[in-house]
């Protein structure tokens, strides 16, 4: 991980408290007073260790489909591996990151999330655009392209790491925004991210991203052939285009055009993890 600017520079004016961390019009809350980003990590990992577990336990009972595997362990798999990205999180924020900004290997999840970037995200999702777009292509008897297929939705999704790095804030220190008991408040880091816009948008990546994947969704609908013993088969496929594709277009162009900060994204992206994800499971169940 890049290493920041030292927290010994000239310091910064607390940010302002009066901006509410807004989620669908309404002040994102859970059991604390405050919003912590260790709270959502592990509400994340557990809703999402639960669809894993329930949907292994259910998809050995059901009748195995697809040529060469079975592939309704594919959205489970997915499930799985969000499910460790937020169990890895978790455990880094609890042990304060790994390694030292001197050292060979450093990562701090706080810092990531402080600067604007997530580059944990970005590698899970390498991995679950491979599962997930596999599936689409055997469901559309499109076996032959799936391995280009993936390669194509994971170049894009590396354009959207790119742009997270390219747009990052020029936030100086992170202690600022951690409490006594080494929580990362999300309310005290949204009012500074609000109120300390970056200046200079890049939206290369952007476009980059969304041509390579809009021009490979429309290169796989135009040669698809729906044929599977899958009930829910487009249920599935909608699914997984709006988890990889439409939501997290909608998200990263709200982001370029400042209306919602870096922490606002993150928790539209755990939701779209924690809702779409389960649903994906249950309907390639069916």
């Amino acid at each position: 991980m890049e290493d920041p600017e030292s927290k010994e520079t000239t310091p910064i004016n607390t940010p302002s408290q009066n901006t509410p961390l807004l989620i669908f019009g309404r002040t994102c809350t859970l059991q604390n007073d405050t919003l912590t980003l260790r709270d959502l990590h592990r509400l994340c990992t557990l809703v999402l260790i639960l669809s894993s577990v329930c949907g292994t336990v259910i998809c050995y009972q059901r009748d195995s489909i697809g040529r060469y595997f079975n592939l309704r362990w594919l959205p489970v798999l997915a499930a799985v591996v969000m499910s460790l990205m937020y169990s890895l999180k978790y455990v880094n924020n609890y042990m304060g990151g790994w390694g030292t900004s001197q050292g060979k290997f450093w990562c701090d999840v706080k810092i990531m999330y402080v600067r604007g970037f997530n580059t944990v995200r970005t590698v899970s999702r390498f991995i679950n655009m491979c599962l997930l777009f596999t599936l689409v292509c055997h469901l559309l008897t499109l076996e032959a392209s799936a391995t280009f297929t993936c390669l194509l939705m994971i170049i894009g999704e590396w354009q959207a790491g790119v742009l997270e790095n390219q747009n990052q804030y020029d936030i100086r220190f992170q202690d600022k925004f951690v409490d006594a008991d080494d929580h990362l408040s999300l309310p005290a880091l949204h009012a500074y991210q609000a109120s300390h816009s970056t200046e200079h948008i890049n939206w290369t990546a952007f476009f980059i991203q969304g041509i390579i994947e809009l021009l490979t969704l429309t290169f796989v609908f135009v040669a698809a052939h729906l044929q599977t013993e899958l009930i829910f088969a487009v249920p599935v496929i909608v699914c997984v285009i709006m988890w990889s594709f439409l939501v997290p277009t909608m998200l990263n162009f709200a982001y370029l055009k400042q209306t919602i900060t870096f922490c606002q994204l993150e928790i539209y992206r755990m939701i779209a993890d924690i809702v779409i994800l389960p649903i994906t499971v249950m309907f390639a169940l069916v």
